[in-house]
């Protein structure tokens, strides 16, 4: 039986196991914390997460993984969408760049400063092609 998804911010119990399921899909780990990850549940199920990162000039979305079984259902776009109605600014840097922009990322001819060593990080994207980084600018008027 399926149930409806909901977004919310990880529990401690929800961040140790997002910690397990980024390790096991190779995901960016470094200076992580609990109170950046948000959690897609499945009734209690953690199908999906991602978190963002408040760097100094821009917010960078990272750590985003959805669980095998429920890639392809639209879980990556819900979590993409929390943030993206939230943040202005918002970066990440990917190989897999037109999964993003299909979401309305467009890339940058420049890397932020503050994103170049995760860019620079061979270790981070070997096997996986070459790093992007893209934008999401939330152009809404208020």
């Amino acid at each position: 039986m399926r149930y409806e998804i909901t977004i919310t911010a990880a529990s401690e119990l929800q961040y140790l196991q997002i910690l397990v399921l980024a390790k096991y899909m190779a995901l960016d780990l470094f200076d992580v914390r609990r109170d950046q990850f948000v959690v897609a549940l499945e009734g209690q199920k953690i199908i999906g997460f991602t978190r963002l990162k408040n760097k100094t000039d821009l917010f960078e979305l990272a750590t985003m993984g959805v669980v095998r079984g429920y890639r392809g259902q639209g879980v990556g776009r819900l979590l993409i969408k929390y943030f993206t109605e939230k943040y202005e600014n918002l970066h990440l840097v990917t190989c897999i760049p037109k999964h993003f922009e299909k979401q309305g990322f467009s890339r940058v001819e420049h890397v932020p400063e503050c994103l170049k060593s995760k860019y620079n990080n061979t270790a981070l994207w070997a096997g996986y092609g070459d790093p992007v980084v893209l934008v999401f600018r939330n152009d809404k008027e208020d």
